[in-house]
């Protein structure tokens, strides 16, 4: 009866991936970035995701939730705004200090980005979180044909964050 009740015990109060705050990660928020340097674009990401880890399956996340929004406008003088946009299912986040890489399938999207809706493709976006000094990076997946982006797969974040900015807390190693 006394073993019993000590396993419950120490089954009760062992941390688990999905309780242990130590063991998830978290990244939200919403930027312009300066895009190719140039004036007649505007670019953005906006994110809110989140992931739990176990501890023997580290860095890769046991569960992942949120979703992003990608956008890219083009300004060209006496024409309207050409608009693309990607709304995003988010299916793997990984962290570690300051920098987060993110992927997920793309649901819905328009413009010049309306392919990658028909074609359910997964994009990668990188993170480094650091106030003014802030970068994400993004490739827009595979083209048709071509093997699929991997999860947990990105860039380098190189696009500067010139408006807005996110907050991570990030998987502790």
């Amino acid at each position: 009866m006394f073993t019993i009740a000590l396993a419950a015990l120490l089954a009760a109060t062992t941390p688990t991936a999905t309780t242990d705050p130590e063991m998830t990660a978290r990244l939200k928020g919403s930027a312009q970035l300066d895009f190719w340097h140039t004036q007649n674009n505007t670019a953005g990401v906006k994110i809110d995701t989140g992931a739990v880890y176990a501890p023997d399956q580290r860095p890769y996340p046991t569960k992942v939730w949120g979703t992003a929004h990608v956008f890219h406008d083009f300004h060209q003088p006496g024409q309207p705004t050409f608009k693309s946009w990607a709304d995003v299912r988010i299916d793997c986040l990984t962290s570690g200090g300051p920098t987060a890489t993110v992927t997920g399938v793309v649901e819905k999207a328009a413009g010049g980005l309306a392919h990658l809706a028909e074609n359910r493709t997964r994009i990668g976006l990188s993170f480094y979180v650091h106030g003014k000094k802030s970068r994400v990076g993004i490739i827009w997946g595979s083209k048709p044909g071509e093997t699929p982006l991997p999860k947990c797969t990105a860039p380098a974040a190189t696009f500067p964050v010139v408006k807005g900015g996110f907050v991570l807390k990030g998987m502790p190693y």
